[in-house]
């Protein structure tokens, strides 16, 4: 288990905001559709070759699911080419967990104006 940072939030994106697996406001996961949900969920099991059930938003891709750096840039590469859209190095840097990647992916989906 990593010890998570409690330091003050620090907003991520557009008015959402995290921090380390830390939830502000909204948690994604109830935002994004099914079918969404069920794309990032197939993109990480075909990734990382875990099993569905381990996928929670809370779960922290690199501890909990055991990603490595280069794992992390195929996942962001995967969401990118999935939903055609562009998260910055910068953004996907902050991912820690699944409910990270939702974050990121939801305030990318409203910015290109595709459906959540």
């Amino acid at each position: 288990m990593v010890a998570r940072d409690h330091s003050p939030i620090k907003p991520l994106v557009g008015g959402y905001g995290f921090s380390n697996g830390i939830k502000t406001k909204t948690i994604m996961s109830n935002i994004l559709s099914e079918k969404t949900l069920g794309r990032v969920a197939d993109i990480l099991v075909d990734q990382l070759h875990i099993e569905r059930a381990q996928i929670t938003s809370q779960a922290a891709i690199m501890a909990d699911l055991n990603a490595d750096s280069l794992d992390m840039v195929e996942i962001g590469m995967k969401v990118e080419e999935t939903f055609n859209l562009v998260i910055p190095d910068s953004q996907m840097e902050k991912v820690i967990t699944v409910g990270d990647l939702y974050e990121a992916l939801a305030y990318h989906l409203e910015k290109t104006g595709q459906p959540v």
